[in-house]
Formats: structure tokens, C-alpha cells, sequence
């Protein structure tokens, strides 16, 4: 099978959750023996020299890079006040990957192409004028939720009107194009259910975010250190709130219970403000080199989102660490992970305080928690199984699509 993905950024480095999720489907497409040709934007945001990336990189995909500025300005936010368009989708409606797009279209039979999201939508006519390949859309979120949920969470009258305009132009854009494409691929089955109630009748197939199965069997070094840690991208809203309303909620609520405990924060893009709050128990880090020997040398993952859609790999790898975590209802949705058995869930920040208490004392209970955790990820979330499943929904729309079209002609 050849496939054509279309990603709005270089899933380079492999830093955070949109970055590990676009290329671990390149690379099982890859080991599962498909051709793999990438059509990405070099953002500027998330640049990247294609020329220092890894060997590993090139080796499983074919990429073609178009630079462009999707970067939100105060002047483009501004002047899209008075526009009904969704700031979110207009950002990555560029010509140059329109012209790209049709050049590796006029030289590529493709079977799949599949865009990595909904900001990438604006590019299904081009690819309907100059393809017959089957269009799918993976879906990494329900992208408007995301926008309610902070708005809901938010204190600020202002803010919350400005969140709530993007939310309701980025639902009536989802609408509008939830069955242009051939397929939908949600990252879960929560997403799935939201899609249908939104009027898909498109064939969908979940597909969620899943770890190398190599991950279950890495042994790293584990430290004694009484600690907590949140891992994750600070250039999205949501893990900044969540960030905050841990700092400003729960913190205040632990540390005198446990004041040699030590909370690590680390993520990209760290915001300036977050490193103003360092102190003895309060360590903040920015990037990290190697995520998961820094998970490993921590106690407890916590993940207090307020508001996201889709599915949290940082948890899935957690969970294939065996780490203990505890999330709210929101930070773990997506994934099927059951509270006390495979993780501790958490959705005031009292419960969430108790819930870090529990861990810190229950021994036992962290035992089992770890042990279920590995468990669910070998039976449920290994890449090579994921992608397995996924190329069989594909190979059954693309037989269906040739039959429909043997019976036109």
C-alpha cells in the first residue's frame, strides 16, 4: 500500500504527543511494509533543519517539507474578529502546499492519503481534483471541545467570550467538513461517539495513540526520590492551565503534608513564568533529553487537565513504564484505564491531593497499579496491533471503492 500523510508540522523532535503520534503511524506503516511518502509543513514554530534528521527518520518515510508561518499573531487574531472563518483551519491553508500537494499527486499513485488532523482539511479539494486515492482523516481530537473546555475552566469574562467565538467557528468548520473525506479516523472511541452525535456517516475506525512494544521491556534506573512530575508540551493551552491549576490548587494542599516532596515540571516551551515559581520542592526543567529515563526517575506521573480532547500518549507510555499516575477524568480520556486498578483518577483538587496521598503511602496499592499498567498497554496499545487493524480498514474501503467503481463504469 502506498500512503501519502500530510502532517501540519515535521513530527520532529519526538517531544511531545502530536510529534510521537504522527511518526509512530509512519513507522508501523513503514515496518507493516507499506511506501511511505510525507508532505509536511515546516513551521515556524516547530522548525526543523530536515538536513540533521536522524537516519531512522529518512529511512522510514519519504519527506517533502514546505516552510510557512503558521504562528497566531495578535494583528491575524485581531483582524479575524471580523470574519466567520476559524482562525485555527485559515493558519494552515497555505499555496505552497496546495502546489506541493499537486506536484507529488501528478507524480504518486497514492492508496491512502491521510491527514494528520482537521487544520489540514482545507487541502481535500485539491486532492479530490488530482487523485482518486482513498481520503482519510485522523482525527487527534475533537479540535472544538477543547476550545469549550477551556472556556468552561476559564475565570475570565473576556477570555472566556474570546475562547468560546473560537469554539463555535472552529464546530461549525468541523461540521461542515466531517464528511467531506472517505473516512474518519478517531484516536477514540469517546471521539468516536462525539463525531456520530455531530452527524459523521462516514466509515470510521478507531485508532489510538499506542507505544513500540520494546518500551514494556525497557529497564531503567529508578530513583528513591519522594517526587511528582508533569511532562508534557507547554505550546498547548490546555497543559499550561492544567499546570497552573495544579500549582495554584493542589500544591497548597500536599506540600505541608509532605514537604520533602518534590515536584519536577518539564516540557518544551516552557513559559517564563513557570520558571519564576522555582524553589527547593518546586523544580521546573523546560525539555528534556530522554523522556523516559527522566518518567523513570520519578515517582508520580500527574496529569490535572482541565480541558483537551483525544488521547494523552504521555499517559499510554507512562502506563507502559508502570509508573503510577494520576490524572483527571479529562487527562485520561480516550484510554481504557480503570480508576485503582491501572491508575488513580482525580477530578476536584481535593481528591486529586487525597489521591497523591494514597500513592504516597500505599505501597501495595502502587504495586498492583504498575503491574496492571504494563499489562494494559502489552494487551491494548503496542503499535504493531494498532496498525494491523487500521490497514485492514483501509484494504476493506479500498476493495469496496473499486467495486463501486467497476459498477459506475
Amino acid at each position: 500500500m502506498k500512503i501519502l500523510q500530510l502532517c501540519n508540522r515535521i513530527p520532529f523532535p519526538l517531544a511531545d504527543g502530536g510529534a510521537i503520534a504522527m511518526f509512530a503511524m509512519t513507522k508501523s506503516f513503514a515496518d507493516a511494509g507499506c511506501e511511505v511518502d510525507m508532505l509536511a509543513i515546516n513551521t515556524k514554530k516547530h522548525k526543523v533543519d530536515v538536513a540533521t534528521l536522524p537516519a531512522w527518520f529518512s529511512q522510514k518515510t519519504k519527506l517533502y517539507a514546505v516552510e510557512a508561518d503558521t504562528d497566531v499573531t495578535a494583528l491575524g487574531a485581531f483582524l479575524n474578529l471580523f470574519s466567520t472563518a476559524s482562525y485555527n483551519l485559515v493558519r494552515f491553508d497555505i499555496p505552497a502546499v496546495h502546489a506541493k500537494l499537486k506536484e507529488l499527486l501528478a507524480q504518486n499513485k497514492y492508496d491512502v492519503i491521510q491527514l494528520e488532523g482537521f487544520f489540514l482539511s482545507k487541502y481535500i479539494p485539491t486532492i479530490r481534483s488530482n487523485s482518486n486515492a482513498l481520503i482519510s482523516m485522523r482525527a487527534h481530537n475533537v479540535e472544538f471541545l477543547i476550545w469549550e473546555r477551556m472556556a468552561a475552566a476559564t475565570a475570565s469574562p473576556l477570555k472566556k467570550w474570546y475562547l468560546n467565538l473560537l469554539a463555535k467557528r472552529l464546530k461549525k468548520e468541523e461540521l461542515d467538513i466531517l464528511n467531506k473525506a472517505d473516512c474518519i479516523i478517531p484516536i477514540s472511541e469517546v471521539d468516536q461517539q462525539s463525531f456520530k452525535q455531530l452527524g459523521a456517516i462516514v466509515p470510521m475506525h478507531v485508532s489510538t495513540g499506542g507505544v513500540d512494544e520494546t518500551l514494556l521491556e525497557k529497564q531503567l534506573p529508578v530513583s528513591n526520590e519522594l517526587s511528582l512530575f508533569h511532562l508534557a508540551a507547554m505550546n498547548w493551552q490546555p497543559n499550561v492551565q492544567a499546570a497552573t491549576w495544579f500549582l495554584e490548587k493542589i500544591w497548597p494542599l500536599i506540600h505541608p503534608k509532605f514537604p520533602d516532596l518534590t515536584l519536577y515540571l518539564a516540557g518544551k516551551d516552557m513559559p517564563a513564568s513557570f520558571f519564576q515559581m522555582q524553589s527547593n520542592q518546586i523544580k521546573v526543567l523546560g525539555s528534556v533529553t530522554d523522556a523516559h529515563a527522566f518518567m523513570n526517575a520519578k515517582n508520580i506521573m500527574i496529569v490535572p487537565l482541565l480541558s483537551g480532547s483525544g488521547m494523552r500518549i504521555k499517559i499510554v507510555e507512562g502506563l507502559a513504564l508502570g509508573k503510577v499516575i494520576i490524572s483527571t477524568s479529562i487527562g485520561a480520556e480516550g484510554i481504557a484505564c480503570e480508576d485503582k486498578k491501572n491508575i488513580l483518577i482525580a477530578d476536584t483538587a481535593h481528591d486529586f491531593a487525597a489521591a497523591i496521598e494514597l500513592a504516597l503511602k500505599d505501597k501495595a496499592l502502587c504495586a498492583t497499579l504498575s503491574k496492571n499498567a504494563k499489562e494494559l498497554v502489552k494487551h491494548t496499545y503496542t503499535n504493531s496491533s494498532i496498525i494491523k487493524s487500521l490497514l485492514a480498514f483501509y484494504n476493506a474501503l479500498l476493495i469496496s471503492q473499486k467495486q463501486d467503481s467497476s459498477i459506475a463504469n
